[in-house]
């Protein structure tokens, strides 16, 4: 492999896994949305999108993408 063809892979990988957005995780209480709402905001710093929810016995974890700032 050359140089040149093996800067072309290391840049494709870079591009494909180094961009992935940072899931973070929220817990709040079950049907609580004002508290979850209220989190979420705070560690998102704004607009975020919700990928999965799962419980924890009476408490559940959310897991969000923060949107970037307008």
């Amino acid at each position: 492999m050359s140089g040149r063809c093996g800067g072309l892979l290391l840049l494709a990988a870079v591009l494909l896994f180094g961009c992935t957005p940072k899931v973070e995780e929220v817990f709040y209480k079950e049907g609580d949305l004002n508290e979850f709402q209220t989190k979420a905001v705070k560690r998102c710093h704004g607009d975020f999108e919700v990928l999965a929810t799962q419980r924890f016995g009476k408490y559940e974890r959310a897991s969000l993408v923060c949107k970037p700032g307008r």
